[in-house]
Parts: structure tokens; C-alpha cells; sequence
């Protein structure tokens, strides 16, 4: 009897156990079954945005200002628990223009969840080792929350905007080609005053005028079907203050720039098509002595009858010639671009580089007028006399050698709060070798610009300007 009631009890075990296993079995089915369906459910109310950058310490990257101004929005959001953050040393640029240090801990990689304006908002922060770039990792941010909240994304985005629109409100950023793109160069620079140019006559206000008059113009260009485009050629002697002006008139109009090296390792005619087309926004794009990258055509043969096209610089660049035309005014080119070219010698450049519609306004930058000469002593030293100030032009005008603006700087630099001392020592000190002789016959300091033959419309773009037509010369 014993024996029949424990065979029962293992029965009843048995079976009890079984009956339990298969419950679990098909509660962890239906489990998975429900919450799948409602992962789905979730993931259709669900509205996403997604910020790719490459992570730099710097923040002045064309995708990286927004990404690492939104990191530093989220900071505060991430409450007191640091195991769910990263620590950054992040360098800023203090207002006399040096750099100091500053920790942000932004999200850590990984999935986050933070409550922005008393509503849920998902973060994941990941890379991607498999992408680089100078040896830095890709990562990617996504900013996940419900379909009826995804405003909440967009205010996140505008947010971090604006703080970095704050951030860079008075600086000029300066951006070169690295990895295939424009990425910053070094730290955003405060913006030039154009008044801290010092020109011949009024030559920085004659641009000032016509660049913003460019800016005002989009739908007089669309009218007239031209290409909303505008380019300007800055030749003269070194040292004379082309590179300044244009910073200054960047600074002016609140645009940063794009210094473009056709000798960029690597560069091809259809990279550089693509660069030209991919500016950051609201940047000028400086081609610095493009004298030094092309020979002219003119007179040029390579021994079976065609020109020589090809870069004349280190090697690793593979541009041509007629890639950077195309570049400059293709079919292809970019609409409201504003082009910047600079040269010592405006012989040397080929006649198809500065034609009109590639250049619209030519620009002679010479040395200095005997009136720029008198303003930069004075503003040097405005305590000083205009005796003192007629004793240093007088100086500079018995010596015979041209002398630049850049020249004349250097030596304010070394006698910063003595103006005597620059006076008694500007001979000396600005007597270099390679500075231009003076002919004795017909060179002297020139009391002020001739502005006709300084400033020459190329007739670019074609605007309806009669009263000008009479300065349009042909070179």
C-alpha cells in the first residue's frame, strides 16, 4: 500500500513538473511574442535623428560644431551619475586670443535616457573603429523619443545651434582640405576689424560695398538667369596687406574661410569639383598665390604641341589646370559662392583664369601711399606728433628700396612704445636685400591711389551699372 501511494506521488510529480515546464515554455514564447509586438508597436511611434562627426577636439568641423555643441547641451541633463559619462578636455579660445582648457563630461558611449522639458528622450553614443580619420574613430550620436514629441528633438538641435552660434559669433573660422573634406584649421580667430586695414584710398569700402551689394543681389542674379556667383583678384607685391583685407572683409560680412591648396595631397580634378561644391556655410574660399601652382599658357609648349596643364608643386596634388576651371565656373558650381584669388605677379597667371565670370574685379595692392605710411605711424603711435610722423615718411621716402606694409609693421613691432627709435633705426632695420629697387628717375612714394587703375571691373556677372562702364579696362 505504501509502496502504490509513493508510485502515485512520483506520478503526480512527474506530471506536475511537466505541466510547469511547459507553462513556462509557453509563457516565455508568449513573452517574447508580446514583446516583440509591442517593440514594433514602440518602434513605429517612435521618431529618430541621427548626427555622424568625427570626433575631434576641436569643434570647428563642418558636421562637428553641431555635434560637439550638442554634447555639451546634453551635459546637464545627464543628472549626478557620472558612470554614464565620458570626460573631455576640451580647449577655448579666451577673448585676448589665447587658449585655455575647459573638462566637459558629455554622454558616455552607450545608451542613455534623459528628460528634457518632463519628457523621455533616448541618446545612443557609438563608433565606429572601422572608420577613421587622422587616426580619430567615426561616431555617431542618436537622439531617439515618441512621434508626438519628436519637436522636442528639433528644439535639442536648435538649442545646441544657438549656444555654438553664440560661441562663434565674433570669430573667423579658418578651414583647409584634410581626409577628402574641409576641416577647421586651427582655432577660430577674432574677427579683423576692416578699420585695422589700413588701404590706399578707399579701396577696402569700394569691396566692402560690392560684396555686400553681391550678398542683397540672389534674386537679381536668379531674374537675369546668371550664375549667382562673384570672384575677386587681389594681385600686387608681397607684404602689402592682401591676405588682412580679405580676412577683414570676412570678418565684416560675418563669414569664415576656406583656404583652398591645390597642393593637398592627393587632390583630384573631381575632389576638388566636390570640395568646391561642399563649402561650410557662409565661408569665402581663398586661392592664395595661384601663381605658384600654374604656368601660363601663353608661350608655353611641352614638345608635342599642347600646353603644359599640370601642378608644378611637390607632386601629391593630381589637379589640372583646366580641373580648377571647371571648378571655378563648371556647370556643376555652387550658387552664392564668393571666391577670393591672391598673386604676386598678375603677368604670370593664365588669361583663362582671370577672364570675366571667373573673376569679376581685379585689385591692385601696391606698397604703401605716402597718406597709408602717415596713418599706420599714427596708429602705431597715437600719442606721437605729425612732426614725428612727417620726419618717418621723409625717411622711408630718401631710401631706395620699395618697402612694404608688412615691412613697416615688423619694425613698429620692435619699437612698440618708441617712435623715435623707430625713425632713428628704419633705415637699417628695412634695409633687406630682397626688397625692389626704387628706379631714381621715375619711382617715388605716391601721395595717394589712382582708384581708376587700381580697381578694375572684369565685367563678371554683368550688372547694369552704365556710370562704370568707362572704368572697364582690358589687360
Amino acid at each position: 500500500m505504501a509502496s502504490g501511494s509513493g508510485g502515485y506521488l512520483l506520478e503526480n510529480l512527474f506530471f506536475l513538473g511537466t505541466a510547469l515546464g511547459t507553462i513556462l515554455i509557453v509563457g516565455w514564447i508568449l513573452l517574447r511574442i508580446i514583446s516583440g509586438f509591442f517593440r514594433r508597436c514602440n518602434d513605429s511611434l517612435m521618431a529618430e535623428i541621427r548626427l555622424a562627426a568625427t570626433m575631434r577636439h576641436t569643434y570647428y568641423h563642418n558636421d562637428d560644431k553641431l555635434y560637439q555643441a550638442l554634447l555639451k547641451v546634453l551635459e546637464p541633463y545627464m543628472g549626478d551619475d557620472f558612470k554614464n559619462r565620458s570626460v573631455t578636455l576640451s580647449s577655448k579660445q579666451l577673448q585676448n586670443g589665447k587658449e585655455d582648457y575647459e573638462f566637459i563630461s558629455p554622454p558616455g558611449f552607450g545608451i542613455h535616457y534623459i528628460q528634457y522639458k518632463s519628457h523621455w528622450v533616448r541618446i545612443e553614443r557609438r563608433q565606429q573603429p572601422e572608420l577613421v580619420c587622422d587616426k580619430v574613430p567615426f561616431e555617431f550620436i542618436t537622439l531617439s523619443t515618441y512621434k508626438w514629441n519628436k519637436h522636442l528633438l528639433y528644439e535639442l538641435l536648435t538649442e545646441a545651434k544657438e549656444s555654438q552660434r553664440d560661441h562663434d559669433e565674433k570669430k573667423t573660422a579658418f578651414y583647409c582640405i584634410s581626409c577628402s573634406d574641409w576641416n577647421s584649421f586651427g582655432q577660430p580667430k577674432r574677427r579683423r576689424l576692416l578699420d585695422s586695414v589700413i588701404t590706399a584710398g578707399r579701396v577696402k569700402e569700394m569691396l566692402l560695398k560690392d560684396v555686400n551689394e553681391f550678398l542683397d543681389s540672389e534674386d537679381w542674379y536668379m531674374d537675369r538667369g546668371i550664375p549667382y556667383r562673384r570672384g575677386y583678384l587681389l594681385h600686387g607685391p608681397p607684404g602689402t596687406g592682401k591676405s588682412s583685407l580679405i580676412r577683414a572683409i570676412a570678418g565684416e560680412i560675418g563669414y569664415d574661410i576656406c583656404i583652398l591648396s591645390l597642393s593637398a595631397k592627393d587632390l583630384t580634378d573631381d575632389e576638388l569639383n566636390r570640395l568646391m561644391n561642399s563649402t561650410p556655410d557662409k565661408c569665402i574660399i581663398l586661392l592664395e598665390d595661384v601663381d605658384a601652382a600654374f604656368k601660363s599658357r601663353e608661350g608655353e609648349d611641352n614638345g608635342n604641341g599642347t600646353s603644359h596643364l599640370a601642378y608644378e608643386g611637390a607632386g601629391a596634388s593630381k589637379v589640372t589646370f583646366r580641373g580648377l576651371l571647371n571648378s571655378l565656373d563648371g556647370v556643376a558650381s555652387t550658387e552664392g559662392r564668393i571666391l577670393f584669388i591672391t598673386t604676386n605677379h598678375i603677368n604670370k597667371l593664365d588669361p583663362a583664369l582671370i577672364r570675366p565670370g571667373r573673376v569679376d574685379i581685379r585689385i591692385h595692392v601696391d606698397y604703401p601711399t605716402a597718406n597709408q605710411i602717415t596713418k599706420m605711424f599714427k596708429r602705431f603711435y597715437p600719442k606721437a606728433s605729425d612732426d614725428l610722423a612727417d620726419t618717418f615718411l621723409h625717411v622711408l621716402m630718401g631710401m631706395d628700396k620699395k618697402i612694404s606694409m608688412a615691412a613697416i609693421q615688423g619694425l613698429f613691432l620692435m619699437f612698440k612704445k618708441d617712435p623715435e627709435n623707430a625713425i632713428q633705426h628704419a633705415e637699417e632695420c628695412l634695409n633687406y636685400e630682397y626688397f625692389e629697387r626704387k628706379d631714381n628717375f621715375t619711382d617715388t612714394i605716391a601721395e595717394e591711389l589712382d582708384e581708376e587703375k587700381a580697381v578694375v571691373i572684369n565685367g563678371g556677372g554683368g550688372e547694369e551699372k552704365p556710370k562704370k562702364k568707362k572704368n572697364v579696362k582690358a589687360k
